[in-house]
């Protein structure tokens, strides 16, 4: 599979119908044990016998593996790039590369919830509490979604020590199927880092970001037709201006600048 970089950061080169497919041949396997029927799908091949890190990509994502170099490490490191943000593939129209169909953070997570539910897998969300919501809220939507096996573990972060990981991982189970981290980058993508280092046993390990506000409501997507023209970042200024204003100008007016000039262009960053 080609390989296209932004600012040094490999992008997702994926269709959403591909990611979709492979991640069922992925969870099929797994459930079922039978690596004879992964066919000739040489992506599937390459990953059967990993423990999968998805990353998915924003323009703030890459803005701070620009200030951090072990953080653009991790992000290269993951098994598959997905593009969730329409930032992205401007950029990429930008320089003339390549770049996959974008996904958003909710939609992954939606999809691999709906998998749990039909293949009764084991799914584990690391959230932070001091967010907006609350365990009890997060595990009555995993209910609602029919999910049978979960644990929600929650964590004040960042945390105030060298090793966050480690106190993460002394509450996590070592045995798991989806691994659902709402920390923020860049911890949620280190965190899953050092997951796939150590003796954990899981499928697939993602970042989702604010994924879990949506599902308990404490915050609301934007309007459909929003969605569809990439336009989300929008609704999100309009609804919350003073705390999206500096985010929002790093997502557009900062990242563009520094893909079509690649200096060091910052402003409020």
């Amino acid at each position: 599979m080609k390989k296209e970089r932004l600012l040094g950061v490999e992008i997702g080169q994926l269709r959403k119908d591909e990611v979709w497919i492979f991640l069922e041949k992925v969870f099929q396997k797994r459930n079922k044990e039978q690596s004879s029927k992964l066919g000739k799908n040489a992506l599937l091949k390459e990953f059967n016998e990993k423990k999968l890190f998805l990353v998915t990509l924003n323009p703030e994502i890459i803005l701070k593996t620009c200030q951090d170099p072990f953080y653009l490490k991790v992000i290269n490191s993951a098994d598959i790039k997905i593009n969730d943000g329409i930032g992205i593939k401007l950029g990429a129209f930008l320089r003339r590369i390549s770049c996959g169909e974008r996904i958003t953070g909710v939609e992954l997570a939606d999809f691999l919830l709906k998998k749990a539910s039909e293949l009764n897998l084991k799914v584990t969300i690391i959230y932070s509490q001091s967010g907006l919501s609350q365990k009890s809220e997060i595990e009555k939507y995993l209910i609602q979604r029919r999910i049978r096996n979960f644990e929600v573990l929650g964590f004040c972060f960042p945390i105030n020590s060298k090793n966050n990981e480690e106190v993460i991982l002394k509450k996590m189970n070592k045995k798991t199927d989806i691994i659902l981290v709402g920390l923020g980058a860049p911890w949620q993508e280190k965190i899953i880092f050092q997951l796939k280092k150590m003796k954990y046993d899981f499928v697939v390990a993602v970042g989702v970001g604010g994924t879990f506000d949506f599902w308990t409501q404490k915050q609301l997507r934007a309007p459909l037709f929003l969605r569809k023209i990439g336009l989300e970042w929008s609704w999100r200024l309009l609804m919350q201006p003073r705390q999206r204003l500096k985010r929002i100008w790093n997502a557009t007016i900062v990242f563009i600048w520094r893909v079509i000039f690649k200096n060091n262009f910052y402003f409020f960053y």
